[in-house]
């Protein structure tokens, strides 16, 4: 009788640890899963047709040169092309995009990041003084020749409709989504991107794979 007694708690010891194994295992995977709310929020509106993973910045937003020093890492990181989809909040930020976008025209949507880099430098730094409008259409235009491109004042109508259409583009899909910030990370057209929530770029691109592999939309 106290052997039968002893193998029903040895049996019931070894169910325990099985149980608080599973539990924990569990436990420990459940915390690795990005949480929406925590690392990502849905979107109110999905962007139709949208690419994988999508930035939005401005060449005006002091925060998004560090952004774009990483967009290479986290492209290996995640086997993903970051789309670039430059806002156009207000005045400052439009006249920015034409220049963006004028770049971009020029070259076939993969613009050089080094190029990208300079106009940053540009944007941030060129006097806002009327008396300097003359200086900074000659440096912009000096900036554009240096990689073999027209200057945005030189380029055909074609190109400048092409330009307005991409701005346009623009608006309507940071309307959609009630874009308020950036930069912004926005994966297949539905998910935004906690970035204060991620401590590492590795911890980034972990909530970017999880989310383009997420079935559920």
């Amino acid at each position: 009788m106290c052997l039968f007694k002893g193998n029903i708690v040895k049996y019931w010891n070894r169910l325990l640890i099985v149980a608080c194994l599973f539990f924990t295992i569990t436990s420990i995977s459940y915390a690795d899963v990005p949480r929406e709310g925590l690392q990502y929020t849905r979107l109110p509106e999905a962007i139709k047709n949208a690419p994988e993973v999508i930035e939005f910045f401005s060449l005006t937003c002091s925060h998004c040169p560090k952004m774009e020093a990483v967009l290479p890492k986290i492209e290996a990181l995640t086997t993903s092309e970051i789309n670039q989809v430059h806002v156009v909040f207000n005045d400052s930020a439009r006249r920015a995009a034409f220049i963006y976008y004028a770049m971009v025209v020029q070259t076939h949507d993969q613009p050089e990041r080094d190029m990208v880099n300079a106009l940053f430098t540009y944007v941030q730094s060129r006097n806002t003084d009327k008396n300097s409008l003359a200086s900074n259409k000659l440096k912009l235009a000096k900036l554009f020749d240096q990689y073999g491109l027209l200057s945005p004042d030189n380029l055909s109508k074609e190109q400048q409709k092409l330009i307005t259409m991409k701005m346009a583009q623009s608006e309507a899909m940071v309307n959609a989504i009630e874009l308020r910030s950036i930069p912004a990370l926005i994966i297949r057209g539905r998910y935004l991107i906690e970035l204060r929530a991620h401590k590492s770029i590795d911890e980034l691109a972990d909530t970017i794979n999880y989310l383009k592999l997420r079935i559920n939309s």
